[in-house]
């Protein structure tokens, strides 16, 4: 679910993008203002995809995974958009973005585990007294 939801938004910031209407959300209106294209350099589909690649290595540079599984889904969808399902770019970047994403969710997981050992340790003692 939650990556179905990261995917609608990053396709509905790619539909904002790419047309000529302002785009504004509640939600997530930082990402849309994050993705457009610098003013006065045009709105062609080329500048878009080097602007959404250049920010996608950004964020690799950064080393915060869940901004980099973000980026790689926001260029995978951009892909898709401009150039369709079949193309072989699209594909690539569905395949940087299942190896991202992976990493994000396995890094979140591992956190989450740790997260509950923590909870956890202090009744450990308790759990293993013996009772008489």
């Amino acid at each position: 679910m939650l990556l179905l939801n990261s995917f609608l938004k990053n396709w509905m910031a790619v539909v904002c993008i790419l047309s000529t209407a302002a785009c504004t959300s509640n939600q997530s209106g930082k990402l849309f203002e994050s993705v457009q294209p610098a003013r006065g350099s045009g709105n062609s589909q080329q500048t878009i995809v080097i602007d959404v690649e250049n920010k996608y290595k950004i964020a690799r540079q950064q080393g915060d995974l869940e901004q980099i599984c973000k980026r790689a889904q926001l260029t995978a969808s951009t892909y898709f958009y401009i150039q369709g399902y079949d193309s072989t770019t699209h594909q690539f970047w569905k395949s940087i973005e299942s190896r991202d994403c992976k990493a994000f969710q396995a890094e979140e997981s591992r956190m989450l585990k740790e997260e509950a050992i923590q909870m956890i340790s202090p009744f450990r003692s308790v759990m293993n007294q013996t009772i008489d």
